[in-house]
């Protein structure tokens, strides 16, 4: 990432599901321009710039590299990032952020790449995560097994006038082995549900916080 970028919007368009009809209403025209049909008018096009834009073909590994890895690496100078990934339901947002055993996302890249790094690095790491969700306005801690009973943690304002989740629990992980048993073990902790285009959409806001 150049010095110059303080956010970068990147756009991934999805491939069509099995029961979707292909079409070219949306297509990636260069390396940052999304051509979009006009929906009022089909016979004229309506296009947007990004800083990055992929196609459908494009695999995770590309995208990690191209315009996550950058911004990684920015930590280990004691910068702050942030990665959030937006999207309507369908569009790819948990494969793109989680992936799966075959197909790694920007998560688990993004910490077998701090880890890596770790290993080459003289001084000693002290990596620990947070992980929460967001459902229906409320902050549920997803490091800890679901309590029905519990109607969520509360957000609160310290002295500083720093926004903090109270009682957010914190764990210290010296390994990816050790994060991915844990990440895995808590993503199963997420409220999910069936839509027509998804089996198991998350229903939440999940939040992964990595302090290095």
């Amino acid at each position: 990432m150049s010095t110059g970028h303080k956010i970068k919007v990147v756009c991934r368009v999805r491939p069509f599901l099995k029961t979707e009809k292909p079409d070219t209403s949306v297509e990636v025209e260069a390396n940052n321009v999304l051509r979009v049909s006009n929906p009022r008018d089909h016979t004229k096009d309506v296009k947007f710039n990004f800083d990055s834009c992929y196609g459908p073909d494009i695999d995770q590994a590309t995208i990690y590299r191209n315009d996550v890895r950058p911004l990684v690496e920015t930590m280990f100078s004691g910068m702050s990032a942030t990665i959030f990934c937006y999207g309507v339901t369908g569009a790819g947002k948990t494969h793109t952020i989680q992936g799966s055993d075959t197909e790694p996302g920007i998560i688990p890249r993004a910490l077998e790449h701090i880890f890596m790094h770790q290993q080459r690095d003289p001084y000693d790491y002290d990596i620990r995560i947070r992980y929460y969700e967001i459902y229906k306005e409320a902050v549920f801690d997803l490091l800890k097994p679901h309590d029905p009973t519990t109607s969520g943690l509360p957000i609160r304002e310290d002295a500083q006038r720093k926004i903090f989740v109270a009682g957010l629990s914190e764990k210290r992980v010296t390994s990816y082995e050790q994060f991915d048993s844990i990440y895995q073990r808590a993503s199963g902790n997420r409220r999910t549900a069936s839509t027509k285009l998804n089996n198991h959409s998350s229903r939440s806001h999940a939040i992964l916080t990595v302090q290095v």
